[in-house]
């Protein structure tokens, strides 16, 4: 018994959603079924008489035809009603076209004049045909869910296409070209998961997931397109390098602890490291590249090295300080020459030196008002030329004046003593004569020699 009632609960099972599938068609095929069930008695073939067939009259005869076909044409209108792979404007047509056919059928049972013409009447068979043939469009039409792929492979095509666009573009940076495929990433996946969404084909159709997808591809495309150009990212590049450089060298040239050799020095080592740069950015064939060159620290450095070799120079105090001091050891080195120099008096000797004290003061006055290196050593090579000049040696071997002498009684000498004192005073004159030119020859000859 229970196996009994387990069969008989499956054939009820069955039946169910047989019927399940006729009150609620989802395909073409549940449509047709629903159809044939609903006109499974419109068969007005072997009538009978009226009393045979138990009607009262023909006109019975026709209406209850008649209900037979709009009964069939209302199951096939809900029918369509029901299917998601149709639009409304699908709907429409279908239904259009089952309400014509229905009506062309009403009218040709109503035209027969007896029961002979209605059961031989084709109107029945004629409107199985037209819905049939509805059946035929429908089950032709594409599925929903093939729709929905023939959407989505669209927005995918268009995706990878706007993502290669992307790819290809010299004047993105990696990192740019990321962030603008994610743009596109994002939309193509909201679009997608709209369009999977969709219950029916018409919602579907009036779904603007495809459009807002266009228009998220089209802003990211301007926005791409609006992106600096790879020769002016260059050109930006190399002018924010100048801009460095030339920071870098308005410093070096007001450093006034810099001599003007010190500073050109410094100024070729900041165009060099700008050479350098520049060809690396000119060199370049895409953002990705510039990208890592502008943000290599390498030029940075380099200016960085030169500006800090700069100002480890000694101050323009240190400077001046030490420049006086070599003017001081100059000054006491030319005093010393001329204190040594025979040549000179005295006098001669005070009034050099005073001399080369005067450019010394003068010098070290100069030195304080001083604004630049380049100023300390000018007035330093000008001073110590100076002191060089101030020392100017005599013409001769310098002999000091003897005292002038009180006159002395003049004594009477025989004649003989008075020539033997002349002899004597020739004799001592003729000496002295041969010394100073021994001096002055020996002294031509150390000139010489030196």
């Amino acid at each position: 018994d229970d196996q009994k009632a387990a069969e008989t609960k499956k054939i009820n099972d069955a039946e169910e959603a047989d019927k399940a599938k006729l009150d609620n068609p989802t395909n073409a095929q549940d449509l047709a079924n629903k159809v044939a069930a609903s006109t499974i008695d419109l068969d007005l073939s072997g009538l009978k008489s009226d009393v045979e067939n138990n009607y009262s009259s023909l006109d019975d005869q026709k209406k209850d035809a008649a209900k037979k076909i709009d009964a069939a044409a209302n199951a096939a209108n809900d029918a369509i009603d029901a299917n998601k792979n149709l639009t409304d404007d699908d709907k429409k047509a279908a239904k259009k076209v089952i309400a014509d056919e229905a009506k062309k059928a009403t009218d040709a049972l109503n035209d027969t004049n007896s029961a002979q013409e209605l059961s031989d009447s084709t109107a029945d068979s004629d409107f199985k045909k037209a819905v049939n043939d509805v059946y035929n469009d429908i089950n032709a039409h594409t599925s929903l869910d093939d729709q929905k792929k023939s959407v989505t492979d669209k927005i995918a095509a268009d995706q990878k296409a706007a993502e290669d666009d992307i790819d290809a573009n010299k004047n993105l940076s990696d990192d740019e070209k990321k962030a603008a495929k994610k743009v596109i990433d994002d939309a193509a996946k909201k679009a997608t998961d709209a369009v999977n969404n969709s219950d029916d084909a018409q919602s579907l159709k009036d779904s603007t997931a495809a459009a807002d997808f266009k228009q998220a591809v089209e802003d990211e495309n301007k926005e791409v397109a609006a992106h600096a150009s790879l020769d002016d990212q260059q050109k930006a590049a190399k002018e924010a390098i100048a801009k460095k450089a030339q920071d870098a060298k308005d410093a070096i040239n007001s450093n006034k602890n810099l001599s003007a050799a010190d500073k050109k020095n410094a100024l070729e080592k900041i165009d060099q490291a700008v050479a350098t740069v520049d060809a690396q950015i000119e060199a370049t064939t895409d953002a990705t590249t510039l990208g890592q060159i502008v943000a290599d620290t390498s030029f940075d450095t380099a200016i960085q090295s030169v500006l800090d070799e700069a100002n480890n120079q000694p101050s323009l105090d240190a400077r001046k300080d030490a420049a006086k001091q070599a003017l001081i050891a100059e000054a006491n080195k030319q005093k010393a020459a001329i204190d040594a120099d025979l040549t000179l008096s005295p006098a001669d000797k005070a009034a050099q030196k005073a001399k080369i004290d005067a450019i010394l003061a003068d010098a070290e006055q100069k030195l304080a008002a001083a604004d630049s290196y380049d100023d300390v050593l000018a007035i330093n090579a000008d001073a110590i030329t100076a002191m060089e000049a101030a020392h100017q040696s005599g013409n001769g071997l310098y002999v000091e004046p003897k005292a002038a002498e009180a006159p002395k009684a003049k004594a009477t000498l025989p004649a003989t003593a008075q020539r033997v004192d002349r002899h004597a005073s020739a004799g001592l004159l003729a000496a002295a004569s041969l010394s100073l030119g021994a001096f002055f020859a020996a002294k031509k000859k150390s000139k010489k020699q030196g």
